[in-house]
């Protein structure tokens, strides 16, 4: 059986939980961050840079794709605090099969359990002629987790195969 993208994060956030005490006992990084990747898979899901702005208001999230394809593209943003397992998924892509695909901001709890999280001032957008997905979220959609954060990224097939990703890494609330 293959898992839904729902339990994929579920088990990606389990395997970068096991993670955490090595990043959380590195130096905390600034409040914004970019990690780069190579060339290394199909372009539509080839993630290329992440950028991080931690604000003290808004959290912005950047994701960079080698080419941005509307029905080919399930790339998303994990994050969550910095010691605990990866609370969030936004970005764009499917939450089942044959499902078209869409912006989303969930609340991840567990392998099989994803909310959608509803907060006034969330917006996801697609610039599709720069192959950018961009996240900005207001600190006040995450309650008490605001704060520092463990920022990553991923992107999958649309039969929710794990293709690419940029590991979580800390980022200080600025």
């Amino acid at each position: 059986m293959n898992p839904t993208p729902l339990a994929r994060f579920g088990l990606a956030a389990t395997a970068w939980a096991l993670a955490a005490s090595a990043l959380a006992a590195t130096p905390a990084n600034a409040a914004e961050l970019t990690r780069t990747d190579g060339r290394d898979n199909p372009a539509h899901l080839d993630l290329q840079r992440i950028d991080v702005d931690n604000g003290a208001n808004k959290l912005i999230i950047k994701l960079q794709l080698r080419d941005f394809e509307r029905k080919q593209t399930n790339a998303y943003a994990v994050f969550g605090p910095p010691n605990n397992a990866i609370k969030y998924a936004a970005g764009w892509g499917r939450v089942k099969r044959g499902q078209a695909s869409s912006t989303l901001f969930m609340r991840l709890r567990g392998v099989e359990d994803a909310t959608p999280v509803q907060c006034v001032g969330d917006r996801i957008r697609v610039n599709k002629p720069k192959s950018r997905v961009i996240i900005s979220i207001p600190q006040r959609c995450l309650r008490t987790d605001a704060g520092p954060l463990r920022v990553g990224a991923l992107t999958e097939t649309r039969t929710f195969s794990d293709v690419d990703d940029i590991r979580p890494r800390r980022v200080e609330r600025g």
